[in-house]
């Protein structure tokens, strides 16, 4: 597991969660970029099915939660990789 200073992860913001929760999908592409968005909407979506999924198990429902992510350097230094931040799952 990499572990990163928080000057070194580029988050991406409220304003982005604010825009994919009102189903706003032009604005928010328009600003992060439409590849970045793709990738969030994939990670985002995979992470809630396989939750939701997990909790079904449970007996639970999974009705709403959200997730932070972030950009940090990649190993080799020749871009930045998407990660999971924080707040999982609350």
């Amino acid at each position: 597991m990499r572990t990163f200073h928080p000057t070194k992860v580029r988050f991406i913001t409220q304003t982005l969660f604010t825009q994919l929760s009102l189903n706003c999908t032009p604005l928010a592409a328009s600003i992060i970029g439409h590849e970045l968005y793709s990738k969030v909407e994939r990670a985002a979506l995979q992470l809630y099915k396989e939750a939701a999924d997990f909790a079904l198990t449970r007996g639970l429902i999974l009705a709403d939660t959200k997730f932070e992510f972030g950009l940090v350097p990649t190993a080799d230094g020749s871009g930045e990789e998407l990660i999971l931040v924080d707040e999982l799952l609350t």
